[in-house]
């Protein structure tokens, strides 16, 4: 008898998430909002999200911010949630709940961001906030998702909209992409070479004759180890600023620190 009643819930959720129209994004859903967000400080953006009745919070993830030349939303935010009441996966980055979908602590729709991570992860998640708005039936499949694991017909759903966010964000990457963390943060997701080769043109000018992806995902991470955040000379090669670039640097640190 029980496992008649667990094969009978299964496929009312399966009928459930059928039955679940999703609508996708349109550019007049996002166009504007994202120019407007893209103009302002990393406060300021916080703030104006904030203002939509979204919470903001920052999860610890003991990861160790090496980098000065960089910004994080941990230097803003104080951190005031665990990486385990947010996520059982590693090394991510950000992730938005439904109200009261993680826990009931949470009432309002929420946005968690690393401690160690850029705008570029809040504008992410801001869209699958808007998404949220647009379909807000995706609350129920993203409950059974967060709470069962969800079936195979909800979790393909999920994936959909992760790769329309991901879509926009690189669409989206000369306006949102204010720095070389987030460039690269932005590109992480990308499927081609393209978003790789546009960052390297832009911070280094250096596509020429680099055509194999995997060439160009290993310069891309030897780039990110020196530290590298604008246009010009690394500012750190490991955790040691490099004195000859120091003054360069420094300038670039202050513009880095227009983002808060």
């Amino acid at each position: 008898m029980f496992k008649l009643y667990i094969v009978l819930a299964l496929l009312i959720q399966n009928l459930e998430a059928q039955s679940f129209e999703y609508k996708p994004l349109t550019v007049e859903d996002y166009d504007r909002r994202l120019t407007s967000l893209s103009e302002l400080s990393a406060s300021e953006l916080v703030q104006k999200i904030k203002s939509e009745n979204v919470e903001i919070l920052i999860f610890q993830t003991g990861k160790k911010i090496a980098n000065p030349y960089q910004f994080s939303f941990g230097e803003i935010i104080k951190p005031t949630v665990s990486q385990a009441e947010v996520t059982k996966i590693p090394n991510l980055s950000g992730k938005t709940f439904c109200e009261n979908e993680l826990s009931e602590k949470w009432k309002n729709k929420t946005i968690f961001l690393a401690d160690h991570t850029s705008k570029s992860t809040l504008y992410h998640e801001y869209l699958h906030i808007l998404q949220i708005l647009k379909n807000p039936k995706w609350c129920e499949v993203s409950a059974r998702i967060s709470k069962q694991g969800g079936s195979q017909i909800e979790n393909a759903l999920a994936a959909r909209m992760e790769e329309e966010v991901v879509a926009i964000m690189s669409a989206y990457r000369s306006k949102l992409a204010r720095t070389f963390k987030d460039h690269a943060k932005i590109c992480e997701g990308e499927k081609d070479a393209e978003c790789v080769k546009d960052y390297l043109e832009l911070y280094h000018g250096e596509t020429e004759g680099i055509s194999n992806i995997k060439i160009l995902e290993k310069r891309k991470n030897e780039l990110l180890s020196l530290g590298e955040t604008k246009l010009g000379s690394p500012c750190q090669k490991g955790d040691q600023v490099i004195e000859e670039n120091k003054v360069e640097c420094e300038k670039r640190k202050k513009i880095s620190r227009n983002e808060k």
